[in-house]
Formats: structure tokens, sequence, C-alpha cells
């Protein structure tokens, strides 16, 4: 097997059908068992299109083409000039990040083949733990209090909480006090922070699983050293 022709990569595509024809739909077409090559040739086909005159995100989905192996998904979204955008979400370490922007069709491929190679290869993609971009999965309802003039804002069916070394779900990580991940019962992530007055404020959070607690423990420890604790 040459080197870009490795196998068992998942390919899905979205914005185009079956015979790759540009649709604009956001339908989720699912290929099949590809290798690298077949990646290749696609996407130096992409690289060559344009999308109508009248394209608008708000009403057409630009081509995607969704690349999963070793428990990842490489996100490929073309610009429709020629450039690509890519983002990685890993679902073993809970990472959702934007990996290059507004690369060629040949950096492209070049993407795809050092993914295609191993889970090593993937975490070197990722670059340093305290430097990525996580998301924690949760169950319901998130309220928070930014102390302006709405108060505390409550968001329902809420599923994942992203977080990175700057920011936990949109809040400087400067105004977290301390996380508090509790087991008993339903596994849940205590939040107590500093809202926009300055007033302590808590947040609970119900994670998927206790498999999700543990998860939500070691990326929490990585970011945010000295704020974490279980109960």
């Amino acid at each position: 097997m040459s080197e870009m022709s490795l196998g068992n990569l998942k390919l899905s595509l979205q914005g185009m059908d079956r015979s790759f024809k540009y649709t604009g739909s956001y339908d989720e077409v699912v290929i099949g068992i590809v290798n690298t090559d077949y990646v290749g040739k696609l996407i130096d086909y992409v690289s060559r299109l344009r999308y109508p005159e009248n394209f608008d995100e708000e009403e057409l989905c630009p081509i995607g083409i969704f690349v999963e192996a070793w428990g990842a998904t490489l996100n490929i979204y073309y610009n429709g000039d020629g450039t690509f955008s890519i983002r990685i979400i890993d679902d073993v370490g809970n990472v959702d990040m934007d990996i290059a922007d507004n690369v060629d069709a040949w950096k492209v491929k070049d993407f795809v083949k050092r993914f295609a190679q191993s889970r090593e290869s993937i975490e070197e993609l990722l670059g340093p733990e305290p430097f990525r971009e996580y998301f924690i999965r949760i169950r319901g309802k998130v309220c928070w209090d930014e102390g302006d003039e709405w108060g505390e804002v409550c968001r329902d069916r809420v599923e994942v909480i992203s977080l990175n070394k700057d920011k936990f779900y949109a809040t400087p990580i400067s105004r977290i006090r301390a996380f508090k991940l509790v087991s008993k019962w339903k596994p849940k992530l205590i939040v107590e922070y500093l809202n926009s007055k300055g007033e302590v404020r808590t947040s609970e959070m119900v994670l998927k699983d206790k498999k999700e607690l543990e998860k939500a423990y070691r990326i929490l420890t990585i970011l945010y050293p000295g704020k974490v604790r279980k109960a």
C-alpha cells in the first residue's frame, strides 16, 4: 500500500449528491469507506468548482467533505475560490478545533494523508493539549448570569459546552473561580463564577454520563490547573 493510498476512511459529503453534483443541501450524504487517493481526487475536483452567483450560506450549504478515522473527523469546507478551511472534531479527547484556513488543495491533501496515518498523527495535528479547543457533552438546561439587564439567561437542550485556556462557555477564565465535579446521582459540573457586576454565581450542568465526567475532569485540569476539584 502506498503512502497516499491509506484506506479505512469513512467519507461523507454535504452540499453535494452521490454523483458529486453541487446541490446546496444540508443533508449529509454517506459515500462509504475509501482511501486517501479517492479523497485526494475529490479535493482536486472540488477545488475547480465555483458556487452559483446567487450563493448565500443562509439558503445554500457550502460543500463539506468529512473524513472519519481513529475516533475523529476531519471536516473540510470549501470556500468556493479554490481554497478550503479545515476543522478536527476528536471524540476521543473531546477536542473541536480549527487547524487551517484558506489553504489550497495540495495542503488539504497533505492534512488528509497525515490524519489517516495513525491515532498519534491526529494528536500531532491537534498540537499541545493546553492550547486545544475542547468540548464537554452535557444534557439539558444551562443557566448563566451575566449581571446585565437580562440577568440570568437559561438555554434548554444544550448538548455541548466549548472551552479553551482563555474562556469557558464564552466567559473569560479570569471570572471563573472554581469547577466542582460531582459523581453522586447524576454526574454534574458546578461552575462558580463572577458575573459582569462582580457578583458570585453558580451554574450546574448535568453531564452526559460518568465517562464524560472523567473526561471533563482531565480537560479542566489541563486548562485550568488549581481551579478544579472532585466531590
